[in-house]
């Protein structure tokens, strides 16, 4: 159980760095094998694309072509781990605040506005009493059981599921009963997400926070609750 006077951070399990900075680059190199093996079958097929870049592969690396792909592949497996880490969540409880770090954001929410902690849909959620949300975080990649326990044995309210969770409602255009304002962001906000802009959806989720809408997404589509 956690120290209720001291901070603890929560964060990504010994086997998920392991996956990331071992199983990524591994599964790279394997992929680049793969395609150096079957290269000169592949530059034969006119409709597979890239056929120029490929075929100065083929040429400038001779018989060195399996080595040189893999190489490659695993450059391309470590670059693609650190986009990873640029994703990677980190939670660290303290007696008077909960600290979300995600890359370079970083987010405080102080105690007095934690009313309620939970999971929902992968995501941490730290709530008010009023249903705000301070912080929203994906945590698909923490150790859940840690991540609950580090948070009731900091003192704080841990519940399973939104106590609110039955007060949000499907959005849909000109909704009746939004405040001023939220139907022109939830409109926004659902083209962001229709073409996959997660930092703008972000940023919109905010702004109607601000207006008094708290919003939860499932399937692509929006559900709202005006805050108590």
């Amino acid at each position: 159980m956690a120290d209720a006077s001291s901070a603890t951070t929560v964060g990504p399990s010994r086997a998920f760095h392991l996956l990331v900075w071992c199983g990524v680059p591994v599964l790279g190199a394997m992929a680049g094998g793969v395609l150096a093996l079957g290269l000169d079958w592949i530059v034969g097929l006119s409709w597979v694309p890239f056929q120029g870049p490929l075929s100065l592969v083929d040429e400038l690396t001779g018989s060195w072509t399996v080595l040189a792909l893999v190489v490659l592949g695993v450059a391309l497996g470590l670059v693609l781990a650190l986009s990873v880490y640029g994703d990677v969540v980190y939670v660290t409880v303290e007696p008077q605040a909960v600290v979300v770090t995600r890359g370079d954001e970083v987010r405080r929410v102080p105690r007095s506005a934690v009313a309620t902690v939970f999971l929902e849909g992968g995501h941490l959620v730290v709530q008010d009493a009023s249903g705000r949300r301070g912080a929203r975080a994906p945590v698909d990649h923490l150790p859940t059981d840690r991540l609950r326990a580090v948070f009731i044995g900091c003192g704080y309210r841990w519940v399973e599921a939104d106590p609110l969770a039955g007060a949000f409602s499907r959005w849909f255009e000109n909704a009746p009963g939004l405040p001023a304002g939220g139907d022109a962001i939830l409109a926004a906000r659902q083209k962001a997400l229709d073409g996959g802009q997660e930092e703008a959806a972000e940023d919109l989720r905010v702004e109607l926070d601000r207006v008094g809408v708290v919003v939860r997404d499932e399937g692509g589509r929006q559900f709202w609750r005006p805050v108590v």
